[in-house]
């Protein structure tokens, strides 16, 4: 079965591995440096990693749909296609936030947190099922509860910010897994 959004070769899914790392990353480098400043003043300088990661994070997504497309089917492929649409949105919402100020942007980059998170608990399930992953199945399944909770968490710092730093983590240890599965099967 074909992706949807195929990247090609091995090098290219190396590349989605590694956006993915880098994308997670500075995922989980601004949700800790927010959290260590006190007055806000790092808060702007970080700003610009919630314009680059999730831009990241779509391409890691594609290379592992891209990878295991031909296993993971149904309700994987919706899960896809959702969290596809919901870092789109994240991309858009924190654009047109941060850069020019329209608060209703923010409320498009929360409901495409939503839309992610659902999404990623399809694919999730279906990458279990289909035991896509050579170890480690369950990792886009947590990745997608981690949103909801560091949401129900509310403004408590003490959950939310550790929450989202493993939001970052996770998708550090897909692309990781990605990389490992590509270097495996070469």
């Amino acid at each position: 079965m074909k992706s949807y959004l195929s990247l090609g070769g091995e090098r290219s899914i190396q590349l989605a591995a590694l956006a993915s790392i880098i994308g997670g990353s500075l995922w989980g480098a601004k949700v800790i440096l927010d959290g260590i400043s006190p007055d806000g003043s790092v808060s702007e300088a970080t700003d610009s990693f919630f314009y680059i990661a999730p831009l990241l994070l779509i391409f890691g997504l594609a290379g592992f749909h891209s990878r295991h497309a031909a296993v993971i089917q149904g309700m994987g492929r919706t899960g896809f296609v959702n969290a596809f649409i919901g870092l789109a949105m994240l991309v858009g919402g924190f654009v047109g936030g941060f850069t020019f100020g329209i608060e209703q942007a923010m409320r498009i980059s929360s409901f495409g947190f939503l839309i992610l998170a659902f999404g990623l608990v399809l694919l999730g399930l279906e990458t279990m099922k289909a035991s896509a992953l050579p170890y480690w199945n369950f990792l886009p399944l947590v990745m997608g509860l981690l949103v909801p909770l560091s949401v129900i968490s509310g403004d408590a710092a003490l959950l939310r910010a550790p929450l989202s730093a493993l939001f970052g983590l996770s998708w550090v240890l897909l692309g990781l897994v990605l990389l490992s599965d590509v270097k495996s099967k070469a």
